[in-house]
């Protein structure tokens, strides 16, 4: 067999093994485009709300009855120097243990007038929730997600969050976050667009980070489905509102080089 015969063999091998590679790759993208999505996107996202130097937080605590940091969780937010933010605090545990002791630090310090609670929801319920919740919020205000279990990592958190809000550029933010108790630092590193465009956005540091924070007007140009509002949601966050968050806001998100987050293991 001759040297062109052989390459015209092995061309014909490499071929016979890319081409279901390559298939596969493309049915897989088509499929995340023609499922039943989370949310109706609608017109491009837009924003005329960014603008000011201050801005005005929203922090959603999502809380069930398994952690034992709710007041931790709660003291590294009211000790925060920057003070123009309100809470919205989600309890979809069975129990009330949780959300007693909660409420019971809240009075014991006097910032009933800074807190919304919001009890018997249960798990799927929890999105709907939460989406009426920001729903209700100002679009120039800035959502900040906090599970129970854990908590900003000192008082200066929103303070940096705010100077980086002060480019109108900014529509979205993750941070660096560290483990507890081991207290390991998690390494992230900025969104690269290439991955937004080429749907491997779940894969970026932005969904890794357990601090994401975006204006409330970004969300609400978005429209759940019906079947977004009825799907669970964890207590961390909708992973999929969170995908279409990013996917929408792309070159908008801002990578914060610090740690912000402190994370239960």
């Amino acid at each position: 067999m001759g040297e062109k015969q052989k390459f015209q063999k092995i061309l014909a091998i490499v071929i016979l093994v890319l081409i279901p590679i390559f298939i596969l790759k493309e049915y897989k993208i088509l499929s995340m485009k023609s499922d039943k999505a989370l949310i109706n996107y609608g017109e491009p996202l837009k924003n005329e709300y960014s603008k000011g130097d201050n801005k005005s937080f929203v922090i959603v605590i999502f809380s069930t009855e398994r952690d034992e940091f709710c007041e931790k969780n709660l003291e590294s937010i009211f000790n925060q120097s920057y003070e123009d933010f309100r809470v919205v605090y989600l309890d979809s545990g069975e129990g009330n243990s949780n959300y007693n002791k909660a409420m019971d630090w809240i009075e014991k310090f006097g910032y009933e007038d800074k807190i919304t609670f919001i009890k018997n929801i249960n798990n799927e319920q929890l999105f709907g929730a939460f989406y009426k919740a920001v729903h209700g919020c100002q679009d120039d205000e800035v959502v900040m997600h906090l599970e129970s279990t854990d908590w900003l990592v000192d008082e200066n958190v929103l303070e940096k969050l705010n100077a980086t809000y002060k480019d109108p550029d900014v529509w979205l933010t993750y941070g660096e976050y560290m483990q507890y108790p081991s207290l390991k630092k998690q390494e992230l590193e900025p969104v690269i667009n290439r991955t937004l465009r080429d749907f491997k956005a779940a894969k970026t540091p932005w969904m890794l980070s357990h601090l994401k924070t975006y204006y409330a007007g970004v969300l609400k140009q978005m429209t759940p489905t019906s079947d977004g509002l009825k799907d669970k949601a964890s207590s961390t966050e909708d992973k999929m509102l969170m995908l279409s968050l990013l996917k929408m806001g792309k070159w908008h998100v801002r990578f914060i080089p610090e740690v912000l987050y402190v994370h239960q293991e």
